[in-house]
């Protein structure tokens, strides 16, 4: 007997078909027709772009940290008035009484321009040992005389006068003092051989003498630094020297290299001095050998050169750390790997170097990482108190894309909060809660 077909079978399952199609139909026109879901903003922004100009870190003028030349008094003053002249802050002169020169080269008689010339008055011992008798009669008296005081105190102002002029470029200068008597003229930060001091004398007779100040190049020190592996020279390196046998920590000198890397120090004694670069605001790193030498210097015209470094090209990373609305906010940006958070601070304890980091300007958000390695892949991590922390997008810099702006942009969190309670259920004032990622996001990579 022969086998049929069963119809209602056919008919199930031609049913169960059409409502599965059915359904997929369905499925795909609300895909279609759904609106489309709006992408995430991004946390960061990345361009290969040069810095914006700004004013150089490092001018070259071989100035040191200001030089304290008095030390303030420990005995409480009241106001002194505000000088005759009607300028805030100016001492009062002696029209007439004038201190005035020219600045000039030792060897060739060539004028100095921008030299800082510093005129003192010098106090006699006797009349300060006057003075200083009169003061403690003044602060000893029961009534304390608010006017015998403020007379004293004009008194010391006029016989500690002290003013400063810089050299034009035909190298003179002109100072103006408050009259008669002894001046103390020396030089500040000039690069050339230090300067003895002058004693100038102005009286009613004869209230304006003219100097002329002749400055020794002495010998110099010479070299160039240059990127490893190239004959590409490093601009804009600091090229700090410091005499061995200094006792002062403000005995130095630095100067900035050319556009082609090379350097001059001048205004060298005989002696042993320390040379060394300083890499902070520049985009190099330090190459293989430190870059730090030690040079002898034997006569006063003698000209040592081939002191040359060799530095490791690296780059610099800047942009904006700001909220979506472009409002700056102030934070630390940090230069960091992919690596877990464990493995770089190991890593940074390990070679005893903390990570490149800055901190973003307040006013609009503005930062500088300087001195990033090239041919590495590198993040920037920032992090404040007010908003949770940003990781940026990875990036690379090579020899030819040395400079990356890198943008983030911070967002608000989730607020947690809660309470804190003892064992009985009673409140804790005062307690501090810390938010920490968990063990596995410590281990994990970023």
């Amino acid at each position: 007997m022969g086998r049929h077909r069963s119809t209602s079978s056919i008919s199930t399952l031609q049913i169960t078909g059409a409502v599965v199609m059915l359904l997929v139909m369905v499925i795909v026109l609300a895909l279609i027709l759904a609106p489309d879901k709006p992408l995430a903003p991004p946390n960061s922004v990345l361009t290969y772009a040069e810095r914006p100009n700004a004013e150089p870190v490092n001018s070259g003028s071989g100035a040191g940290p200001p030089e304290v030349l008095s030390e303030p008094s420990t005995v409480p003053r009241p106001p002194t008035p505000a000088p005759e002249t009607g300028e805030p802050g100016k001492r009062p002169v002696m029209p007439g009484f004038v201190i005035a020169g020219r600045v000039v080269e030792e060897e060739t008689g060539k004028a100095v321009s921008r030299i800082t010339v510093v005129v003192r008055r010098i106090w006699p011992d006797a009349a300060k040992k006057d003075w200083t008798a009169r003061e403690q009669a003044a602060l000893a008296s029961k009534d304390r005389d608010t006017a015998v005081l403020e007379a004293l105190y004009r008194e010391e102002e006029h016989f500690q006068y002290e003013a400063d002029a810089t050299s034009d470029e035909e190298g003179r200068f002109s100072i103006e003092t408050p009259g008669a008597g002894q001046y103390n003229i020396k030089i500040v930060d000039s690069g050339y051989v230090p300067f003895t001091p002058l004693v100038i004398g102005l009286s009613k007779e004869a209230p304006k003498t003219t100097v002329e100040i002749r400055l020794s190049r002495g010998a110099s020190i010479a070299g160039r630094v240059t990127e490893a592996g190239t004959s590409r020279g490093a601009a804009g390196v600091s090229v700090e020297r410091r005499l061995v046998q200094s006792a002062s920590r403000f005995d130095y000198i630095s100067v900035s290299t050319d556009e082609d890397g090379y350097y001059t120090l001048y205004g060298l004694e005989p002696g042993e001095y320390e040379i060394s670069l300083d890499l902070s605001d520049v985009p190099y790193g330090p190459g293989k050998v430190l870059p730090y030498r030690r040079v002898k210097v034997t006569s006063p015209r003698q000209h040592v050169t081939n002191i040359n470094f060799s530095v490791e090209a690296a780059g610099v990373v800047w942009g904006y750390v700001t909220t979506p609305d472009q409002a700056p906010v102030g934070s630390d940006v940090i230069l960091c790997t992919s690596e877990s958070l464990l493995t770089q601070f190991m890593q940074a304890a390990i070679k005893q170097a903390p990570p490149v980091h800055a901190r973003s300007r307040g006013d609009d958000g503005y930062y500088e990482l300087v001195g990033v390695p090239l041919n590495k892949e590198w993040n920037v991590y920032v992090t404040t108190d007010d908003f949770p922390p940003q990781l940026s997008e990875s990036f690379i810099l090579t020899q030819s894309h040395r400079s990356a702006r890198v943008d983030v942009f911070m967002f608000t969190g989730t607020d947690i909060y809660g309470y804190v309670t003892d064992t009985h259920g009673d409140p804790v004032a005062g307690a501090e809660v810390i938010c920490v990622p968990t063990i596995g996001k410590l281990l994990a990579p970023m």
